[in-house]
């Protein structure tokens, strides 16, 4: 599901979504009309309606759903008797109005969104990679990312990676040259909405948002699949990787930076080849077992 609700919206397969939005603005105008009343409460749903169009589908698609919804509620008050269909008028262009100037504020933060992450994507590092941030950039989104999440309460992951057997401040000739196969593997496993960094000369991370552990597990075996395929005939270097949520191992970025790199110590120190979950922070609380998920 997440994959598919953060995906951009032209990669997404469309008509699934057309047809949940045309069919739920129809189900709402059957109740409206089955009411046969005008202050019934069912037109405010077409609010989350629009909203979702707008999340989900490309802005003039979204435009097109707001328009058909504005249009079916009018066609749902016309079938009102007498007095009913006159008092629906005012409803009607109240419920237009609300409808169309919050689908223009969710289109311009929707475009800011857009271009912030542009941006930020921009910032490269010759010797990093393709569309790696350096250190000071993944200290800067990994800030934003902290305090946005401590203000929402929606989790995120920050995932550390290295190949076993360096240091993480230095590479051998054989393992630098094959580090840019790495940095292509884990750019091309995130989501758009996700940060991807190398910040040491055997040290990448990777922030994904609105991802839980199965989801940061789920990551690395995108990562290890992509390098994969990638170097399939020499054979990829072994990576290892260490993984801190938000909220379970602390909130500052300084706690989650210490606690991935440490969850991923861990890893190569049992032999490598493998994913640990940092164990949870005394204040978090809860059970202090870390799992351990070994390369197949």
């Amino acid at each position: 599901m997440r994959p598919f609700l953060l995906a951009p919206a032209s990669r997404r397969p469309g008509w699934p979504i057309h047809l949940a939005l045309a069919g739920a603005t129809l189900g709402i105008a059957g109740a409206v009309a089955g009411s046969g009343d005008a202050s019934s409460p069912f037109p405010v749903l077409y609010v989350p309606l629009v909203a979702a169009a707008f999340s989900m589908l490309p802005r003039v698609a979204a435009a097109i759903h707001a328009c058909f919804a504005a249009a079916v509620y009018a066609a749902a008050v016309s079938l009102f008797p007498g007095t009913h269909a006159v008092a629906g008028g005012p409803r009607f262009a109240v419920l237009a109005v609300t409808l169309f100037v919050g689908a223009a504020l969710l289109n311009g933060l929707r475009t800011k969104h857009r271009d912030l992450a542009r941006r930020i994507r921009d910032l490269r590092v010759t010797e990093a990679g393709p569309a790696l941030l350096d250190r000071r950039g993944m200290d800067d989104v990994l800030a934003v990312e902290a305090e946005r999440a401590r203000r929402s309460g929606v989790r995120f992951a920050l995932v550390a990676a290295a190949a076993d057997g360096e240091p993480f401040d230095a590479l051998s000739p054989a393992a630098a040259e094959r580090a840019p196969l790495v940095a292509r593997a884990v750019t091309a496993s995130i989501l758009w909405t996700d940060f991807a960094g190398r910040i040491g000369p055997n040290l990448f991370c990777v922030l994904a948002i609105y991802t839980d552990e199965r989801g940061a597990e789920a990551l690395v075996e995108r990562i290890r699949t992509a390098l994969g395929k990638a170097d399939a005939t020499e054979g990829h270097p072994p990576l290892s990787f260490g993984i801190a949520i938000y909220g379970r191992n602390g909130q500052s970025p300084a706690a989650l930076l210490n606690a991935a790199e440490s969850a991923l110590d861990a890893a190569r120190r049992l032999g490598g080849q493998r994913s640990i979950i940092a164990p949870r922070t005394a204040e978090a609380g809860g059970d202090p077992k870390v799992r351990i998920a070994a390369a197949g």
